[in-house]
């Protein structure tokens, strides 16, 4: 019987992070404060990262054609996507733990964010073509209606631009998560503190096994 997996598949695991700054807060902190301080990490520390700056973000337009485009335009914050909101609950935490604990090189470690930051890119290229498709749309509809109406036009227009700001935005992070950095700081951060606690509870158990 393996005695280290059937160990930590019966540890529970507690992750809560902030809505913004991505703070981790375990059972016991200080666990992780001192596999950081022995490992030699490079990791940046959560408390000092502030990814999402939503006074920054771009802002979504309610569709300027519809019976209420006299009334003030609504907005709505990127990050608050299906995607991306999916993207950030996910438990990166646990999932380094857990990687930590099995396979415990630098190479997993590396190969692990490397993955994430894949997964962060396709999600902003998913949203950045869905968001390109109603740019699409919606200068279709410019052409459409040319000469007709030229507060709508006015208004499509408004909304074209806000569009296209949003997407360059997330082709800006698409970039800069290549270099860890930007909006996916807060995941990697997550995913490299838990790699390191895995890591260092296993090795504390094979210590305890091995007495």
């Amino acid at each position: 019987m393996n005695l280290r997996k059937l160990f930590y598949w019966n540890k529970p695991i507690t992750e809560t992070t902030s809505n913004q700054a991505g703070v981790i807060n375990q059972n016991n902190p200080n666990t992780i404060s001192e596999s950081l301080a022995t490992s030699g990490s490079n990791v940046v520390p959560i408390s000092s990262v502030n990814y999402i700056d939503r006074s920054d973000l771009g802002m979504g337009l309610a569709d300027a054609t519809s019976e209420t485009a006299s009334l003030p335009i609504q907005v709505k914050g990127l990050m608050n996507t299906p995607e991306l909101i999916e993207f950030f609950d996910d438990k990166y935490f646990g999932l380094g733990r857990h990687n930590g604990s099995t396979f415990k090189t630098q190479e997993a470690l590396e190969l692990g964010k490397k993955t994430l930051i894949s997964k962060f890119q396709n999600t902003l290229i998913t949203v950045s073509e869905r968001k390109q498709a109603i740019v699409n749309k919606l200068e279709l509809e410019l052409i459409s209606i040319d000469g007709i109406s030229t507060p709508i036009s006015n208004k499509l227009r408004l909304a074209c631009e806000q569009l296209k700001r949003e997407i360059n935005l997330l082709q800006s992070q698409t970039e800069s998560a290549g270099s860890q950095q930007g909006w996916v700081l807060d995941a990697l951060n997550r995913y490299q503190i838990g790699f390191l606690k895995g890591l260092n509870d296993a090795i504390e158990f094979e210590m305890l096994a091995g007495q």
